[in-house]
């Protein structure tokens, strides 16, 4: 009995993981891919615990503030400014961006091509300037 729930949960993993995902991509979630990418290049000082996790931290923070100056959809964390006609995906795409490219600038040009595949996809116009 044991054996066959085990095996029931390994064919259930190997299904999830065969599965398209459900969730949207969107400049969140593909900067957050980035900096854990970025991150898991690094040396094991640097991408083990506790280094990892206040790098991730600083990354999310910055993107929670720019997200939260363009919608404000939440309590503001360290900095209470209000961007309401900006881009969010220029903001989300600027902050993180500016996050990760200034901790492991070795990787800058790598980072760089993402950034500006990130604009490109962004109407151009004041909205996408002041994101």
């Amino acid at each position: 009995m044991k054996t066959a729930r085990l095996g029931l949960a390994a064919v259930a993993a190997l299904l999830a993981l065969a599965l398209p995902t459900v969730a949207q991509a969107n400049e969140v979630t593909k900067w957050n891919d980035i900096a854990v990418t970025t991150l898991l290049l690094q040396p094991p000082i640097a991408s083990q615990p506790p280094a990892a996790a206040v790098f991730m931290a600083t990354v999310q923070g910055a993107v929670y503030g720019a997200a939260n100056a363009v919608d404000r959809h939440g309590k503001p964390y360290l900095v209470d400014r209000s961007f309401p006609k900006a881009s969010l995906d220029a903001a989300v795409a600027t902050a993180a961006f500016r996050v990760i490219d200034g901790t492991f600038s070795a990787q800058h040009a790598t980072l760089q091509a993402a950034y500006d595949a990130s604009l490109a996809a962004i109407p151009d116009g004041s909205s996408k300037d002041e994101g």
